[in-house]
């Protein structure tokens, strides 16, 4: 785990883009991972040309052979002054390292793998800690679930995932920022789950 700096007000969390859930015979393929991967490396972009905080999230379970760590996706390696998180729960929440980020943290954005796994965990724990997390609607996804094609899966997810955390495609959230290096103009992109954003 690479040694964490002062985090700023608002982190992309990238999740499992790792090569694992590019190869078809594997468990953990995501049939609709190129055109996630295009809007994730677009928001990449994005969130580097604004110095937000980074923070590459790979899960490692040792007790499962479907999680083993395997290599980041070509394009998605992280750079020197990004961190690096290994779990070995679905949610990142689970990482004593992420909660010592998140505690200076006021917005968290997520993309990545997989949608009903590390992406449902996480918008649970958001929901319970009161934390305001989003999810990049469109740079997400996850793997079939028999008898359902990804495809069906992953549209129940989003409806499911709105009950925790908020949510913004790639194109709203780049375009409402209009490329400004602060955050304040986003922060109506994420909604707030706590009991006083309820009220």
């Amino acid at each position: 785990v690479r040694a964490l700096a002062s985090p700023p007000h608002a982190i992309l969390m990238c999740l499992n883009l790792q090569e694992t859930h590019l190869n078809s015979a594997h468990p953990l393929f995501v049939p609709s991972a190129d055109r996630v991967l295009t809007r994730a490396q677009r928001c990449l972009k994005w969130a580097r040309g604004l110095g937000l905080r980074i923070v590459h999230v790979h899960t490692l379970r040792a007790d499962d052979a479907a999680f083993r760590p395997s290599p980041p996706i070509p394009g998605f390696e992280p750079r020197a002054s990004e961190a690096v998180i290994l779990k070995h729960a679905h949610s990142f929440f689970s990482s004593a390292e992420f909660a010592r980020l998140e505690r200076a943290a006021r917005d968290i954005i997520a993309l990545g793998f997989t949608t009903t796994q590390d992406c449902l965990a996480a918008a649970i724990d958001a929901d319970r800690v009161g934390a305001r997390l989003a999810f990049v609607s469109d740079a997400i996804a996850s793997t079939a679930m028999a008898p359902f094609g990804a495809e069906i899966v992953d549209a129940i997810a989003l409806g499911v995932l709105a009950q925790f955390a908020g949510q913004v495609s790639s194109e709203e959230l780049i375009a409402r920022t209009g490329g400004e290096p602060t955050w304040k103009m986003a922060r109506s992109l994420v909604v707030d789950t706590s009991e006083a954003g309820r009220a």
